[in-house]
């Protein structure tokens, strides 16, 4: 009999609270009661909240990253062993960062997996044995990302042309590259983050023929491409890894419009990581070349690859590779709008770190 007592009086509460109430004392019991109702349905409401909160099933799949890197300068850490395998054992205490010489308190470490933003760099004028390779191993290269990952394709030569736009279909990936070997029809660079750029380095955009510049000097424009994928990935989420696959012999021509600090710090600025598959033979050309500078300063990694055999595999590789990176966050010491150097150590021997070496700091509005 007790509970639909309880339910009228919660009715009459409800109905009648603050009102006149002709049953005197009896209506304030029963208006008591329904408030204390009330509160309790409050209460089991904030205790469910806390219990659903603890559980999870129940927590946001936002990555935990985003949540955490607000102020913090993030960088992104491989570490190998001298046989150049990855190293997954080490946690916070292993690292120390420095920034400009000053070592800085790490206040944040990750190794949550997070979804890549990539943007492919396919050099056009690869000799032909080493385009076939490439033709031959699309699949492999398209079905290197994951499911949450994005991916677009540039190719260049003495022109940077978007191919793909980002997506995150592997066949549509697939299909578009392998038509563009054939007959060598290549759409424009026009298109979002690109679009209303009328320019590049002072040159027009045709939009129908890519970023296209005059003269007959030998090589491609490696510097042009690196700027171009630059500023399209930085309007991707924070909350992904950004990197560029460069597959180029390096061979780089002498007139691009913008230089080599250019195209680097754009990169930086947009917190991009450069990986690099290279297919000429001669290590000191692959050790000292603009490939290995990109890969080096941007904390990314470069490798050979001058057979089929070689190269049909290197694609998993590298993005398992990006995927298995240690993530460091400290506070800047500075908010100066300026370039500042970055160095992590760690204390496990004969490990091997690739991180970037450098970053800007955000401006503070006035």
């Amino acid at each position: 009999m007790g509970m639909p007592v309880q339910h009228d009086a919660m009715l009459l509460h409800l109905i009648d609270c603050g009102g006149y109430n002709p049953n005197g004392m009896k209506g304030m019991i029963r208006i008591t009661i329904g408030g204390f109702l009330l509160v309790g349905l409050f209460l089991v409401s904030v205790r469910d909240g806390f219990r659903a909160q603890e559980t999870p099933q129940e927590i946001s799949e936002e990555p935990f990253v985003l949540r955490e890197q607000v102020g913090l300068v993030i960088v992104p850490v491989t570490a190998k062993d001298r046989a150049g395998n990855l190293v997954d054992n080490l946690t916070q205490d292993n690292f120390q960062i420095f920034e400009d010489g000053e070592e800085r308190e790490i206040r944040f470490f990750s190794t949550e997996i997070t979804p890549l933003s990539a943007v492919i760099l396919l050099d056009g004028e690869l000799p032909q044995k080493y385009m076939q390779m490439v033709e031959r191993t699309l699949a492999s290269l398209s079905n290197s990302f994951e499911p949450d990952d994005e991916r677009a394709l540039y190719m260049f030569d003495r022109t940077v042309r978007r191919v793909q736009p980002f997506t995150q279909d592997a066949e549509i990936l697939f299909r578009a590259t392998l038509e563009k070997f054939p007959e060598g029809k290549r759409p424009g660079i026009m298109g979002p983050p690109l679009a209303g750029v009328s320019t590049v380095g002072g040159q027009p955009i045709d939009p129908t023929r890519g970023i296209r510049f005059p003269g007959k000097t030998p090589g491609r424009r490696i510097h042009d491409a690196m700027f171009a994928a630059a500023r399209e990935l930085r309007s991707r989420s924070q909350s992904r890894r950004r990197m560029v696959l460069i597959l180029s012999d390096g061979k780089n021509a002498t007139d691009n419009r913008l230089n080599y600090e250019d195209a680097l710090n754009a990169l930086v600025r947009a917190d991009v990581s450069v990986y690099a598959i290279h297919f000429n033979k001669r290590w000191v050309w692959k050790r000292f070349d603009v490939l290995s500078r990109y890969a080096r300063e941007t904390g990314g990694d470069i490798f050979t690859a001058t057979r089929l055999r070689t190269l049909d595999p290197l694609y998993a590789r590298i993005t398992d590779q990006v995927r298995g990176q240690y993530v460091l966050g400290f506070s800047p010491a500075a908010s100066d709008g300026e370039l500042h150097s970055i160095r992590v150590q760690v204390d496990r021997p004969q490990t091997k770190l690739l991180a970037r070496n450098s970053y800007f700091s955000p401006a503070t509005e006035r």
